[in-house]
């Protein structure tokens, strides 16, 4: 079985050699479709989260669970949240 390292390093070759911009597209989003789901699964109501954002990470509580985001209970307020920019605390 290949470990962690070996599998990016074959998945970033197999990425250098896509033969267009459109084939690079469809991974990324694949992979951004992959993070939401990833996200789905760990994530439930009463859960506490980290909200990245690109400067800072902020820590919040989960209040409700919708399609493709999450209301989530912030120091500043309540936000409605993409699932994508969610991460398990």
């Amino acid at each position: 079985m290949r470990n962690k390292g070996e599998n990016m390093k074959s998945l970033k070759e197999q990425i250098l050699s896509l033969g267009s911009i459109s084939e690079l597209s469809e991974v990324i989003a694949y992979a951004q479709e992959c993070k939401v789901m990833l996200a789905k699964a760990s994530i439930s109501v009463g859960a506490k989260v980290y909200v990245v954002q690109k400067t800072k990470k902020t820590l919040g509580v989960v209040e409700k669970i919708n399609v493709k985001k999450a209301i989530v209970k912030l120091p500043q307020g309540t936000y409605n949240v993409p699932l994508s920019m969610l991460e398990a605390a």
